[in-house]
């Protein structure tokens, strides 16, 4: 399952992309606790991959 939430992780990746559509996907990993973010830019199209432990 996907969820899209707003994250402040996003702000502080790109604080000056706040008028550009970014899609922000929650996978689960192999650990439960484990959740890896990824955010995807459009405008500049940049990919970031980052991965949380909670």
């Amino acid at each position: 399952m996907y969820h899209t939430t707003p994250s402040p992780i996003l702000n502080l990746a790109c604080p000056e992309l706040s008028s550009v559509n970014e899609t922000v996907f929650v996978a689960p990993h192999q650990s439960t606790t484990t959740y890896s973010y990824t955010l995807i830019g459009l405008y500049s199209g940049m990919n970031y991959t980052i991965t949380v432990k909670a």
